[in-house]
């Protein structure tokens, strides 16, 4: 029980420190905080029931790609989230470009499929930091 209050936790804080980091990608509507606990509750059911079969399925894929095939299960999650809780969506979104250290991205308009990406990455890698801190 206390490991599952704290991936509940984690998914909740990563998906409120992505919304806040990507503001045009997460489009949620109505109450944040209650809309960001059902798609973490939502996520949480997901990491506990449907992406242990879809990882067993995915596994002839995942074993010759060395794992990076696993990300594609995420990604998978986010849209059915989004289909599931209409409060919650995530959009395209217009990049307006950076420059670091001589090194420049151009400006440009992020589609959904790699605005769907994009969060997954950022909602997983803070999720993971976050529990790594927990343990």
């Amino acid at each position: 029980m206390k490991h599952l209050l704290r991936l509940f936790l984690a998914n909740f804080a990563g998906f409120y420190l992505a919304w806040q980091i990507l503001p045009g990608a997460i489009d949620v509507s109505g109450e944040i905080y209650r809309t960001l606990s059902f798609v973490s509750l939502a996520l949480l059911g997901f990491h506990l029931v449907i992406k242990p079969v879809l990882n067993v399925f995915l596994l002839p894929i995942n074993i010759l790609t060395l794992g990076l095939f696993r990300w594609v299960s995420v990604v998978v999650a986010f849209y059915l989230i989004t289909l599931l809780i209409p409060q919650f969506a995530i959009n395209s979104f217009y990049f307006p470009g950076a420059s670091l250290l001589g090194i420049t991205l151009p400006g440009m308009m992020i589609g959904k499929l790699f605005s769907l990406i994009i969060v997954s990455i950022a909602v997983n890698f803070t999720v993971s930091l976050i529990l790594w801190i927990l343990e």
